[in-house]
């Protein structure tokens, strides 16, 4: 802690040392360079005075309401953590000058997005020693009158370029679900969603990368979970595949234009599943085909490898085809059509 001594922080000491251990126990940030510690209150501060970076963290929905807890009553053991936590985790970015950016797990959960959004950004700018006393335990949550009344600088609404494609990655998650209530061997399922992808669908990397661990059928974590048949949470776990793809390929999306905008993004959430899919989807540019194969070599051994990237680049290379459905006029309605089809076949329909 002696090297944050040259720092103005609201709080020091003993008490930022807690902060930070909360944090840093949680292994909730995660950056992609696995060789800078992303649970150091110094690595962010050190990136904005020594290079002018600015910095920060994509939240997943959980730690979304983590950080809603500290401004809402309520009882219980296992709400007084998630309250230490979120407490913790806003001064911990307070501290490190890390902007926290909400927008996916805003729109995950639509439903009172405005009221929420006004929670968080008054959490987000609360006196640092106010958030201090809910991590002591001093006080249970931080009460109307302990908060600052700020309106929230982004409503939902003006966020639709963050959540392109959605509907497309819907279908492929519902193609994966129905693929892993088959009774196909494995290598049969990943082969049967390629050739789907190619005649009825369009090709999303990140929904291969997501099938290429999926459909082993040996993955510990998985993405996908609760899809089998009489499962009552089986819409639940799409919803959340789904939106855990939109968080990967937000964030690497983000982690593309670092240098070109001197910003540093970290990916703050607990899923372990999550952040080992926003690792694989970040493939360089020009590095592609290598990236690939390197990882269906890695998920499914050499000889299965061998036959899933014939495929996969005999059909890469043929995307053009004029008698593929996405290069055909009405391919929005086919694949409505074709999401109607899958809903029913996991009988959500």
């Amino acid at each position: 802690m002696e090297s944050l001594i040259m720092f103005d922080l609201p709080i020091k000491g003993q008490e930022l040392e807690l902060v930070q251990g909360i944090v840093k126990k949680s292994e909730v940030l995660t950056l992609f360079d696995n060789s800078i510690d992303a649970g150091s209150i110094l690595t962010y501060l050190k990136e904005s005075k020594l290079h002018g970076t600015s910095c920060r963290a994509l939240i997943d929905l959980n730690v979304l309401k983590d950080i809603l807890t500290v401004g809402r009553s309520g009882d219980g053991a296992k709400l007084a953590g998630r309250r230490t936590f979120g407490a913790a985790f806003v001064l911990f970015c307070q501290c490190a000058n890390i902007m926290i950016d909400p927008s996916i797990a805003i729109h995950e959960s639509p439903s009172d997005a405005s009221s929420e959004l006004q929670l968080f950004y008054s959490l987000d700018s609360a006196d640092p020693l106010e958030l201090f006393r809910v991590v002591s335990g001093e006080v249970g949550y931080l009460r109307n009158e302990c908060l600052p009344k700020i309106e929230p600088k982004i409503y939902p609404e003006t966020w639709p370029e963050r959540i392109r494609n959605h509907s497309s990655l819907e279908l492929s998650v519902l193609k994966i679900a129905t693929l892993q209530r088959s009774s196909m061997k494995p290598l049969e399922k990943i082969m049967s969603f390629l050739t789907w992808c190619h005649t009825d669908a369009a090709r999303l990397m990140d929904a291969f990368i997501l099938a290429i661990f999926q459909l082993q059928g040996n993955q510990s974590k998985p993405i996908l979970k609760n899809v089998g048949p009489g499962s009552s949470k089986v819409r639940r776990g799409i919803d959340n595949a789904v939106w855990d793809l939109q968080m990967a390929r937000n964030w690497v999306n983000n982690v593309r234009r670092q240098p070109k905008e001197n910003c540093l993004w970290a990916l703050a959430s607990r899923d372990e599943g999550l952040v080992r899919l926003a690792r694989q989807i970040h493939c360089e540019e020009g590095s592609e085909v290598a990236q690939v194969r390197g990882l269906i070599k890695k998920v499914w051994g050499d000889s299965s490898a061998e036959t899933i990237c014939d495929l996969f680049f005999q059909l890469v290379s043929r995307e053009d085809d004029p008698s593929r459905r996405c290069n055909k006029t009405g391919f929005e309605a086919h694949c409505e059509l074709m999401r109607e089809r899958l809903l029913k076949e996991l009988s959500l329909g």
